[in-house]
């Protein structure tokens, strides 16, 4: 694994609040009472809010009428852990977000390119111009189209493969990245042995699922 930290993204974009005709982005600060209250709220999934901190300027983006899509929170840092590390080659990300994941990958040497596919157009908008500030060596390519349709060039390959497209902890977006990636296989370097190809908290879905299944089998042999 590859040893890269995150990039605090209050240090990336500007304090003052900027928006597109449908996002803005802004900053949140928590105090010890609230930053308390999240620990006792996620005492069963630590994972999280491990490393929340108290009068730390986070950054968030708001869809408009929506609410919160993501924000650079441990919550989204422990949960694209796996990615962060295993990324490597020619990269592909469907999902754009604030760029939390992407900004640690442009200045290190094993990443060849990132490409990144993101459905809505007003994002790209406000979002790539700060991105590419950062990308010093031409390696950051983003553009628009939707992961359930979108087709890259004939004999394409990349070596890293991620879907983070959801916004919501839900056990349902586990048969949409099910699906996806069997979709999306035939695009994976397979003569890299360090390919890899996940979604956000795929793992933590299939972990849930057992779970529920032996838990189901407990009730059925016991009738409880």
């Amino acid at each position: 694994m590859a040893h890269r930290q995150y990039i605090d993204l209050h240090t990336v974009y500007p304090e003052d609040r900027i928006e597109s005709e449908t996002y803005y982005i802004d900053t949140v600060v928590l105090d010890k009472m609230a930053v308390t209250m999240e620990l006792i709220r996620n005492r069963d999934s630590y994972f999280m809010v491990r490393g929340l901190k108290p009068d730390f300027k986070y950054k968030r983006l708001v869809l408009k009428g929506a609410g919160v899509m993501m924000s650079d929170t441990p919550m989204e840092r422990n949960t694209n852990f796996e990615f962060l590390h295993k990324a490597n080659g020619d990269v592909i990300v469907f999902g754009l977000g604030l760029g939390l994941i992407i900004l640690p990958l442009l200045s290190d040497p094993n990443i060849k390119s990132i490409r990144v596919v993101e459905l809505d157009q007003s994002l790209i908008t406000l979002v790539s111009p700060i991105l590419k500030q950062y990308d010093k060596e031409n390696k950051l390519t983003i553009v628009q189209g939707d992961c359930f349709k979108y087709i890259p060039e004939k004999g394409s390959k990349f070596d890293t493969v991620y879907f983070d497209i959801w916004i919501a902890i839900s056990d349902d977006n586990y048969e949409e990245q099910k699906k996806l990636e069997r979709g999306f296989r035939k695009y994976l370097n397979k003569e890299n042995p360090n390919n890899f190809m996940d979604s956000w908290m795929k793992s933590y879905y299939k972990k849930e699922r057992i779970k529920e299944k032996r838990r189901e089998n407990t009730h059925y042999k016991y009738g409880w």
